[in-house]
């Protein structure tokens, strides 16, 4: 008996891979366009056409990168190759070591710190606009829980047990807790890192193994492998830009 396969012809993948490469070009060539167009409205005076100029830039580069990276293989050697386990250790990593950072801080000290300290500078500025903020700055039980909760929510994206929703949440209280801390002393990098990969990490399939989640659904489907490479290779970007800045 014989089995019929699908396969692609040599004719067919040639074709296939010249539209590739086209699209690639034609997008590396918008990506170039965009970034032109952001740096001469950089130049111009505040009016409509600096703002119409830069959102076409805005559009025209969102639209280059996802050309550029629905062409992309991710799961190919070349750029991340990344498996499952892999990313499973992103996961555990980061929140292992977002934990250590959250608990060792005495966050409820921060009510006793006098309000000339806060800084109401940029990210900070908007921060101090939140409705109920100030009440949590000069709160030490709030601050507690605050802490306490943000770690507990990181140990279980550690574990992955409903590993996307803790996650987020998680790296939502990390992210507050470091910025309160910048906010009564100076814009300091360690843990900087740990707050893009815990905001990041909730849309990537990190519980895809050694979790709870995968433990509790044995019949969760596998991630394909351009996901999982394309979360990988995420991952490590975030960190490449953070340190290059």
């Amino acid at each position: 008996m014989k089995v019929r396969t699908n396969r692609l012809d040599k004719p067919n993948r040639t074709t296939s891979e010249r539209q590739r490469r086209s699209l690639l070009i034609a997008a590396a060539l918008a990506l170039g366009g965009s970034l032109l167009l952001l740096l001469g409205a950089g130049w111009l005076q505040h009016g409509v056409s600096k703002m119409a100029i830069s959102g076409l830039g805005a559009l025209l580069l969102i639209g280059a990168l996802t050309g550029i990276f629905r062409t992309l293989d991710f799961s190919t050697p070349r750029l991340a190759n990344g498996t499952p386990r892999q990313l499973a250790w992103i996961r555990i990593l980061v929140c292992l070591t977002g934990v250590i950072y959250t608990v060792i801080e005495d966050l409820p000290a921060i009510a006793s710190l006098p309000v000339g300290m806060q800084s109401n500078y940029q990210f900070c500025r908007l921060l101090n606009m939140l409705p109920g903020y100030s009440a949590l700055l000069a709160n030490p039980n709030l601050l507690g829980i605050l802490q306490w909760t943000t770690a507990a929510l990181l140990f279980l994206g550690l574990i992955g047990f409903q590993t996307r929703a803790t996650l987020f949440l998680g790296g939502v209280g990390f992210l507050l807790i470091q910025a309160i801390l910048r906010q009564y002393t100076y814009y300091f990098h360690s843990g900087l890192v740990l707050v893009y990969l815990t905001l990041l990490l909730p849309w990537t399939p990190c519980a895809a193994a050694w979790s709870f989640d995968r433990w509790l659904n044995s019949q969760m489907r596998q991630p394909r492998a351009q996901s999982v490479g394309f979360s990988v290779y995420a991952c490590f970007t975030v960190m490449a830009v953070i340190y290059l800045l």
